[in-house]
């Protein structure tokens, strides 16, 4: 390590978290930031992913065991191969009409900033998809925005 002192690895992924993917997203970036800043990127991958599977915590490891359908059979040696496994494991599927859901009821609270809540508008509009939704979709989401009708 070229900076002279030790850095703190980041905290165990909470992979049975209800908000895994947030909190793969975040693991994933300290991450990131960990392997630059601590040079581990230059060393060999077995080496990468062994300080990964160390760092990622106990139930991310029986998590890890559980990956099957590896590419070939040194992928689950290198590091991107890894990552990608977690990332999927970590994402679950997009639920759009959800998401815009979630967007489309969220108001400002009392005692929140026009940029927090800014901010958390910009975070729920992640999940939305709104640069590929067509006519039909908004048609089909406002519809189940507006709908007063409890029979359904």
């Amino acid at each position: 390590m070229a900076t002279g002192f030790n850095l703190p690895p980041p905290s165990a992924l909470e992979i049975h978290d209800v908000n895994v993917a947030e909190k793969w997203r975040k693991f994933r970036l300290a991450w990131d930031n960990y392997t630059l800043a601590t040079e581990l990127d230059k060393k060999a991958e077995k080496v990468q992913v062994a300080t990964l599977l160390t760092i990622i915590g106990l139930e991310a490891r029986d998590v890890f065991s559980t990956f099957t359908d590896w590419a070939d059979e040194d992928s689950s040696t290198k590091i991107a191969p890894v990552l990608q496994k977690f990332a999927e494991y970590c994402q679950p599927r997009k639920n759009v009409p959800l998401e815009l859901y979630r967007f489309n009821k969220r108001v400002q609270e009392a005692g929140e900033s026009y940029d927090q809540y800014k901010t958390a508008l910009r975070k729920l509009s992640e999940g939305c998809d709104f640069n590929s939704i067509t006519p039909d979709e908004i048609l089909r989401d406002r519809i189940v925005f507006g709908i007063r009708d409890n029979l359904i």
